[in-house]
């Protein structure tokens, strides 16, 4: 048996041509299967610094093609990925130059070539001042489907070289025809200058953070109290915090006082969350005015009247609901209420008596075949997955966080409600819902392609979209303009914004209204006291 740890490099080398697996027919085989008819992409004519005509490029093509191409790139250095060796040679200032080749009107890719500057020495390996790499993206998804760099560990094509130019063309920002021609330009740096010695501010390199003078220093940390009342104990702030976070664990004082977070799994509230479902207010309604009333429709009409939250009582709600679909609370809650993924089944007419089933919880939750299992255990596993790869991409750039929520109710519409995935809050922008897909079904397509498949021609959601009534239906129980439509495959994740259409929703609100008074409403009153609710 052939061992290679006694063969020389040049032997090793001479063994893979003989069977035609050496580093030109392999770049060949990517480049074919990549689309290009061109042999050698350093050497066609073509290229051009114009990126008008460039492709929408974004972290998200980034990640999906490092962690299909690297062993190394895993969740935990995608959360760190601005300390990584690669972003720090795009930031410092490395890419030399970036330019890009269409070629041919009907190709369905482009070639990108770029110039790398080595980091730990002058020249590289080979005598050159720069590291030559180019790669292929396609035109229409912007997905990386090639790369190669001539550094000693770029054969695979995912070398910090390559990765350093994909950053540099994620940063490239495209001008309109009248701001002057949309080039590409080699980026300044800030310490290309030199400065003076006492100017210099030595830091470590934060998220967010900007340098601040010494002078900006002592103004900010300048106390004008008394020395007295300056110094206050921290086991009496840590104690006031606790008690604060009992009595509203949203307090935004919170963000700022020490304290030991509150354990919401660790809180009962069972029996809170029991007399505020839709069928227990249905039970002492009927208990307390059905004596009182003859006609059934004045029933209805006076239970609907009757149907409120309160202010408390949502906070109280989406609290105990925290966890959703691993929380019993969820399920109980949810029971008469019209929840957002209803709102399409009502909207498109389907049957009556199925939905009321849904609704009520006198139908099995149970999954009808093994697919379904499959599907509802994938999209259930892969959504943390998908939040912390959308915070990854868009917490460091934008300074998002993202607030994972229970079941939200609305004063306003008593008998609808939802669950999102999670709130989006930035310090610049408006907060947004945010909603999550991971279709099992096309779990194997790449992120961008299942996102071309479910907007329009457009690129947006619109009426004939299956998730159009969820996600406007949560804008509107929330009380929020945008949603960030998320869909997850293994090949990474992709994300379409969607504005509220105000007018879709109240024209929805007044359909759904209707049916839990036609359908909801006699139902819960009329079996409110058998033992299944």
């Amino acid at each position: 048996m052939l061992s290679f740890k006694s063969l020389t490099i040049p032997k090793i080398q001479l063994y893979l041509r003989d069977r035609a697996d050496d580093v030109d027919s392999t770049i060949q085989d990517r480049l074919r299967r990549a689309g290009c008819s061109f042999s050698d992409r350093f050497t066609i004519g073509g290229y051009d610094e114009d990126f008008s005509g460039i492709p929408d490029f974004s972290l998200y093509d980034i990640f999906n093609y490092l962690l299909l191409q690297r062993s190394d790139y895993d969740k935990r250095k995608l959360k760190a990925y601005k300390s990584a060796e690669d972003y720090r040679l795009f930031y410092d200032g490395h890419v030399q130059e970036l330019k890009v080749n269409y070629l041919k009107v009907n190709s369905s890719v482009c070639v990108f070539i770029g110039k790398v500057r080595p980091t730990q020495r002058a020249k590289t390996l080979t005598g050159k001042m720069t590291y030559q790499c180019w790669f292929v993206v396609d035109k229409t998804l912007g997905d990386v489907k090639a790369a190669y760099c001539e550094c000693p560990g770029g054969a695979d094509g995912a070398c910090r070289h390559v990765a350093a130019c994909l950053y540099e063309l994620e940063a490239f920002e495209k001008k309109s025809v009248t701001d002057g021609p949309c080039q590409w330009k080699k980026r300044k740096r800030e310490h290309d200058e030199p400065v003076e010695v006492e100017r210099m501010k030595i830091i470590k390199p934060r998220r967010m953070e900007a340098c601040v003078s010494s002078a900006d220093h002592v103004v900010s940390s300048f106390d004008p109290r008394q020395m007295v009342d300056r110094a206050a104990e921290d086991e009496k702030i840590k104690q006031f915090a606790s008690k604060l976070a009992q009595i509203n664990p949203e307090a935004r004082a919170l963000e700022f006082l020490p304290h030991e977070p509150v354990d919401v799994a660790k809180m009962d509230y069972s029996e809170a969350i029991q007399d505020l479902t839709i069928p227990t207010k249905a039970k002492y309604f009927k208990d307390k005015y059905v004596c009182l009333i003859d006609n059934e429709e004045d029933i209805v009409d006076k239970f609907m009247a009757s149907l409120s939250f309160s202010s408390d009582d949502v906070k109280l709600i989406s609290r105990a609901t925290q966890g959703q679909s691993s929380n019993n609370l969820w399920f109980t809650m949810r029971k008469g209420l019209i929840t957002a993924s209803n709102f399409q089944a009502i909207m498109n007419n389907e049957d009556p008596d199925h939905i009321c089933s849904r609704i009520i919880g006198s139908e099995s939750l149970s999954v009808k075949n093994k697919f379904q299992e499959l599907a509802l255990d994938w999209g259930r596993r892969k959504e943390s997955k998908a939040r912390n790869l959308y915070q990854t991409a868009h917490g460091l750039k934008r300074n998002k966080c993202i607030t994972e929520t229970g079941l939200v109710v609305n004063p306003k519409y008593p008998c609808i409600g939802c669950s999102p995935d999670g709130v989006i809050t930035c310090k610049c922008h408006e907060s947004k819902v945010i909603e999550i897909k991971c279709p099992f079904s096309l779990r194997n397509k790449s992120a961008k392609s299942v996102l071309h498949m479910k907007t329009n021609s457009d690129g947006y959601i619109d009426f004939s979209s299956q998730y159009y009534c969820q996600v406007q239906g949560q804008m509107g129980i929330m009380e929020m303009k945008k949603c960030d439509l998320v869909f997850y495959t293994k090949h990474g994740i992709e994300h379409v914004e969607v504005n509220f259409d105000e007018e879709f929703f109240n024209r929805m609100l007044v359909k759904l209204q209707n049916f839990f008074t036609d359908y909801i409403a006699p139902f819960l009153l009329e079996i409110v006291s058998m033992e299944t609710l």
